[in-house]
């Protein structure tokens, strides 16, 4: 990083880090988030042509998930959409 800093091509780490704070994250500067593997649900979006956070638990029982696996793929496509929420949120933050 210290190269792109001397050509004016990297963020203050002050921003980063008032990024991360403001979106009550444990992550380390430059580590705008960590995207779980979803391989199931990527999956299931991608049959399906829609993003995986725009996925219905209906959709998801449909492509034959029931019980625990039908609600854990349900919870992960909500901690998917979160995980995106906040990583669009950081970068909003550092580019205005």
């Amino acid at each position: 990083m210290p190269v792109l800093k001397t050509i004016d091509c990297a963020i203050d780490d002050t921003a980063i880090y008032a990024a991360l704070k403001s979106t009550n994250s444990d992550l380390e500067p430059f580590d705008l988030a960590h995207i779980a593997d979803f391989n199931s649900l990527i999956a299931i979006s991608q049959e399906l042509r829609v993003p995986v956070f725009s996925l219905t638990k209906e959709q998801i029982k449909n492509s034959g998930q029931f019980g625990h696996a039908l609600n854990t793929m349900d919870e992960s496509k909500e901690n998917f959409d979160q995980e995106f929420q906040s990583l669009a949120e950081r970068i909003i933050q550092l580019t205005n």
